[in-house]
């Protein structure tokens, strides 16, 4: 008889997950840490504070958000590392820079970073962020841009130029309320213009809103706690949406040629990430009542009260009716089961 071979058992190498923290990560992470200790220090050295209030309610948004998106620590972490260590061409001296001026390299600084730090969210989970776009949403944003219109008085004193604006704003509204009514299908054509619609009306309210929101001035600037808590809400909203912004600015500007490209590869593969994004679903007739309505209610009312500053009831009512829905959802599954 054969004698069997002895075979001997396969040792497993230890596997690390993917939520865990690479050494590698850790010491760039505490590089990056020191490297802006010392560049704290020497800020304070021309009596700048780098890091203002209103910067950390900014940046504490966005890294909140950049965890919903990653739901991973070491992406996190090598995420921001990286950012860092490109933040950090800031200081290099321009080419027109005859006499380096260290403390205007300094304070923009910060702020590189934080535009770093999107970019690389924006490059490393593209997919994640560019949001699935329906008709309801795009008629939720419509009509938000409706009272954004009434409420800033753009029917007063007519020109134009504001004349050419409405046609074209009134006319795309009216377009998103009728495919939000009714069953029209939903072809290339219709999704492709639904899409950059939506970005530019996303585009407007994000520059309404930073504008707004940077006009407060600091938080520690501001004449009582309320106003402090307020001032600093905003600030958090702007770093949670400012990943979002970016990324739809960047889908306007697709379109734009680029250099030793074919402006016809340029416009397919625009055209081709608006419509990967936009859905061929139509929305039930009972959900477009309902975002009309809720979308009234709160806009008129908070025209009459002025409860809240325009552009965050405008981000209060875009976030919150997704949220209406799925209760409303949830709520009638439940009755019906």
């Amino acid at each position: 008889m054969k004698k069997r071979k002895k075979t001997r058992p396969k040792i497993s190498k230890p596997q690390t997950s993917k939520s865990e923290v690479s050494i590698f990560t850790i010491v760039f992470f505490l590089l990056s840490l020191l490297l802006t200790y010392v560049i704290v220090l020497k800020g304070l050295e021309y009596n700048k504070r780098l890091f203002t209030w209103s910067f950390i309610a900014l940046f504490l948004g966005l890294l909140l958000e950049s965890y919903f998106i990653f739901r991973n620590l070491n992406s996190i972490l090598k995420c921001f590392t990286i950012s860092f260590f490109v933040s950090l061409f800031t200081f290099l001296p321009e080419k027109r820079e005859r006499i380096y001026n260290f403390q205007n390299h300094i304070e923009l600084w910060p702020y590189f970073f934080l535009i770093s730090f999107i970019i690389g969210i924006i490059i490393l989970k593209q997919k994640e962020i560019t949001s699935r776009q329906t008709e309801g949403t795009t008629l939720l944003q419509s009509i938000a841009l409706l009272y954004w219109l009434v409420d800033y008085k753009i029917f007063d004193n007519i020109d134009f130029p504001k004349v050419l604006f409405l046609v074209i704003a009134i006319g795309a509204i009216l377009f998103s309320l009728i495919n939000a009514l009714t069953k029209i299908n939903l072809g290339k054509s219709n999704r492709l213009f639904l899409s950059i619609w939506s970005s530019f009306v996303l585009m407007c309210f994000a520059v309404d809103n930073i504008i707004r929101v940077f006009s407060n001035g600091d938080i520690d600037q501001q004449n009582s706690l309320m106003t402090s808590i307020e001032v600093a809400i905003q600030y958090f909203f702007v770093g949670i949406s400012s990943v979002y912004v970016v990324q739809n600015i960047y889908m306007l500007l697709a379109f734009l040629p680029e250099k030793n490209t074919k402006y016809k590869q340029t416009l397919y593969n625009a055209k081709k990430m608006h419509l990967d994004r936009y859905s061929n679903l139509q929305v039930s007739t009972r959900h477009t009542l309902l975002c009309i309505c809720y979308c009234a209610i709160l806009f008129v009312l908070n025209s009459i009260y002025n409860f809240i500053p325009r552009h965050t009831m405008i981000w209060v009512v875009i976030v919150t009716f997704p949220i209406l829905l799925q209760i409303v959802k949830w709520a009638r599954q439940k009755n019906n089961s």
